[in-house]
């Protein structure tokens, strides 16, 4: 290896860990988006096909950008300790296999759901919010959109994603096996998969959660 090759290589093993800095000092506060899942971080929500994951995901991404309890406070005594999980942020959900209006369908019904009791002045700040905060995509009947091209490449559909959920707390892929075209079976594969959804929560800093269909 040249000199100037090895200067271009990332130096991984320069800088462990300073035991004695960790032991005599407080460790820092862990960011949980969601119970377990911390910013930067990716996760996956496994059921079998019908048991309503979009949904539950649709109505998190909800709550996210009000600011409201997540599904009538489901995580609130998991996440006693998670200031920030009541400050509106912005979320992504990106759904592959619904188009616009069954997300809107669905959209409707959270809100109408959420708002009822609410007064109109509520309503109206809770609707700005969701306007602002809120990005949702319905692809279905569009091209596959895979993040991975054939040479384990990330693609300019994943370049654009990054753009899109720039400043994100939480991005949703719904489900994973509609962005790639690698063999679920293959754990070299799906290593590229996690590897490129690893990228994208640690260049934007949001939690990364993509849904998967179990057998």
């Amino acid at each position: 290896m040249t000199q100037a090759a090895s200067k271009m290589k990332p130096k991984l093993f320069d800088s462990p860990l300073g035991i004695r800095q960790v032991l005599t000092t407080p460790p820092p506060a862990l960011d949980q988006v969601l119970p377990g899942l911390l910013a930067g971080t990716v996760g996956i929500c496994v059921a079998p096909g019908g048991m309503s994951k979009t949904m539950l995901l649709l109505q998190t991404c909800f709550a996210f950008a009000t600011g409201t309890p997540i599904c009538g406070g489901l995580f609130e005594s998991a996440m006693s300790e998670a200031p920030d999980l009541r400050r509106p942020a912005k979320v992504v959900m990106v759904c592959a296999e619904e188009g616009r209006e069954i997300l809107s369908h669905r959209l409707h019904a959270i809100a109408a759901h959420s708002m009822k009791a609410l007064p109109e002045d509520e309503r109206n700040r809770l609707l700005a919010l969701l306007d602002e905060k809120l990005v949702l995509f319905g692809l279905s009947g569009h091209q596959h959109v895979a993040f991975l091209n054939a040479e384990q490449e990330p693609t300019d559909a994943f370049e654009e994603l990054l753009r899109v959920c720039d400043a994100a707390r939480l991005v949703v892929l719904d489900p994973l096996r509609q962005f790639h075209h690698g063999d679920e079976n293959s754990s070299l594969a799906m290593n590229a998969v996690v590897q490129v959804l690893q990228h994208l929560a640690k260049q934007t800093g949001a939690a990364v959660v993509a849904t998967h269909h179990a057998n």
